[in-house]
């Protein structure tokens, strides 16, 4: 009888033994596992991330809840098509005059970085029939973004829509009445952080922000 109980009692460690190193070798594949997929989607998240450490910085400002730096060395076109044997000469000679070298894509856009030419602030400019955009950074999220030179405000009377364009020197794009919201357009020039930080101390205006795309809806 005696030797029946110890072997019981032999067993039942036994068995709590194989339970407990169960467990100890199911926890790292469990943390490893959770690592990785941490990883992965934080690789998917900055895949487009460019390394911006040697670019020239500028004023910084903010826009639908982010925070830009302008990067006054780097300028975009839209439209331009580098796989085309016949590239635009307009834009030839831009680039040229500018000694620009190609950065990237960027949804319709192509982002150069000129090395003898430097933009003196946030606006678009106008070479021949060519309209460049000036490029900036999210340093939250390591990628360059365009800005469209369109400024959208929403205002606490829109009959005061018209007076804005005119004081500030902005054409009116488009208006939406049910929202307050009027887009403007700037002009090739024009400084638009100045133009923000002026608008914002408007009492005519409840909302405004300038317009940065910064992600693309791409063909699967």
């Amino acid at each position: 009888m005696k030797n029946l109980i110890i072997g019981l009692i032999f067993l039942f460690a036994l068995s709590g033994c194989h339970q407990n190193l169960s467990a100890v070798n199911l926890k790292p594949e469990i943390s490893k596992t959770s690592s990785q997929t941490m990883t992965n989607d934080k690789t998917e998240v900055n895949s487009e991330a460019v390394d911006t450490d040697g670019f020239l910085k500028g004023d910084s400002f903010s826009s639908q809840k982010e925070t830009y730096v302008f990067l006054p060395e780097l300028y975009s076109v839209s439209g331009e098509k580098r796989s085309d044997s016949g590239e635009n000469t307009v834009l030839n000679s831009v680039h040229q005059s500018r000694s620009a070298s190609f950065i990237k894509n960027k949804g319709n856009f192509s982002i150069y970085k000129s090395t003898v030419t430097r933009q003196s602030s946030l606006s678009t400019q106008t070479i021949d029939s060519a309209r460049l955009y000036p490029v900036v950074l999210n340093p939250r999220t390591g990628q360059l973004a365009i800005v469209t030179g369109t400024i959208p405000i929403k205002l606490n009377n829109m009959e005061d829509a018209d007076y804005i364009a005119s004081e500030y020197g902005l054409t009116i794009i488009r208006k939406y009445a049910h929202l307050n919201t009027t887009f403007y357009s700037t002009t090739p020039g024009q400084d638009m952080i100045q133009v923000q930080d002026s608008l914002k101390s408007d009492a005519r205006v409840s909302e405004v922000s300038i317009e940065v795309l910064e992600t693309f809806n791409t063909a699967h």
